[in-house]
């Protein structure tokens, strides 16, 4: 399963200042809000766990992960959105003067300017992070926790449920909020391509010849399928297309 977490608070969060890439620390109140969390999701183990390599991120993670024995990893692709010379900017949801404020009020219209990064460039990034790290994470079975950052964490929501950048800020959490992530159709088809050649690879003899073939359209999904300890499960199982579904 993946997890996602968004940090504690910090001072500039209290004071609504934009923080972007600026390094800031936790204040006592984001502390005792990591803590708070490792009492309520205390029953959750985790494997491994990804983290920004801000510092509000993470002390979040070895608060709240703390005596749990997980290895944390940093991953400069977890920093949270750039905001060039609008960082330290208080309220810009207010200011409707400041360029940054169309990304809070209409994304898909947002441009980056003045050395700000754009949300292309944010989805790149986070988009490859999926792809090199979570999507292997995934096939191989473990509880994988990611600690990061407001805009961070919706743009890997959205991608990774295909959800419509019109609603990129529906998918913002509260601090130290964990949000268990749902894979979309297309990711588990990522998934299985990933779990296919993983068993196609496995399945060879000394000459390196295939027994196990894939014909396509042979087969086909029902429901979310998932994989744990390298076998793959399915709710409902996978079925074989009848003549009649062929066309369909």
């Amino acid at each position: 399963m993946l997890y996602i977490m968004r940090h504690g608070k910090t001072d500039w969060n209290a004071d609504r200042r934009l923080q972007g890439s600026e390094d800031i620390p936790l204040n006592e109140e984001g502390r005792q809000m990591a803590r708070d969390a490792r009492k309520k999701y205390g029953d959750l183990r985790f494997d491994i766990c990804y983290c920004s390599p801000l510092q509000r991120a993470q002390e979040t993670a070895e608060i709240f992960l703390e005596g749990s024995g997980t290895p944390i990893l940093t991953d400069d692709r977890l920093r949270e959105m750039g905001f060039g010379m609008y960082e330290g900017t208080e309220h810009v949801t207010q200011k409707p003067e400041c360029p940054v404020y169309t990304l809070f009020h209409d994304p898909v219209h947002y441009h980056a300017v003045d050395g700000a990064e754009s949300l292309e460039h944010l989805y790149a990034r986070s988009g490859s992070f999926i792809h090199d790290v979570l999507t292997p994470e995934f096939v191989s079975g473990k509880n994988v926790l990611i600690v990061a950052h407001g805009a961070l964490d919706c743009s890997l929501i959205c991608q990774y449920e295909e959800i419509p950048l019109e609603h990129f800020w529906d998918q913002l959490l509260g601090n130290c909020e964990l949000r268990r992530l749902v894979s979309s159709a297309n990711v588990r088809k990522q998934i299985l391509q990933n779990v296919i050649c993983k068993f196609y690879r496995m399945h060879t003899n000394e000459c390196g010849a295939v027994f196990l073939l894939f014909f396509a359209g042979n087969l086909r999904i029902h429901d979310q399928c998932f994989c744990h300890n390298d076998h793959l499960f399915s709710e409902k199982a996978f079925m074989p297309l009848r003549h009649t579904d062929s066309h369909a």
